[in-house]
């Protein structure tokens, strides 16, 4: 069983990649659930996923925790980086359905977190809830992931 955790605040891509996920992979994935920048941050340092499925825009706090919402446009970049300082290498996937952030493109971004985590980084994903493509993307990465791991 793959230990999977989802990194994503936008509940209609939540759901998206919940169901294809566990269509696709029964009985091989458990998916637990970060919807922000800190929340993903304490739950991947305490957890032992086998994979993290981020989003690379993340509000830094939980809606629900009542704080000022403050938007980390590159937050799933700076959360992979920030995990791998305190040495948890866990397989990432970038999963967005953005192609620009401030002043950078998607892919200056993976290309920058392929240089940089050359480990633990498998690559983006680019969502659109209107096409399928990104299920076959997302499947490429995380078909490698479950079978290296059987």
């Amino acid at each position: 069983m793959l230990k999977i955790l989802l990194i994503e605040d936008d509940d209609n891509k939540k759901k998206d990649i919940i169901d294809y996920l566990n269509d696709t992979y029964p009985d091989k994935v458990d998916i637990e659930i970060a919807m922000s920048f800190n929340s993903g941050v304490r739950m991947a340092s305490k957890g032992n996923y086998g994979l993290m499925l981020v989003d690379m825009t993340l509000p830094k706090f939980d809606k629900d925790k009542g704080l000022k919402e403050r938007t980390l446009h590159n937050g799933g970049e700076i959360l992979i980086g920030y995990l791998l300082d305190l040495g948890k290498e866990t397989k990432s996937i970038v999963i967005t359905q953005y192609d620009n952030f401030k002043d950078e493109t998607l892919g200056t971004i993976d290309s920058r977190l392929k240089a940089d985590c050359p480990e633990s980084y498998l690559g983006a994903v680019k969502y659109n809830s209107s096409e399928d493509g990104w299920k076959v993307e997302l499947n490429n990465y995380i078909s490698n992931v479950i079978y290296s791991n059987s």
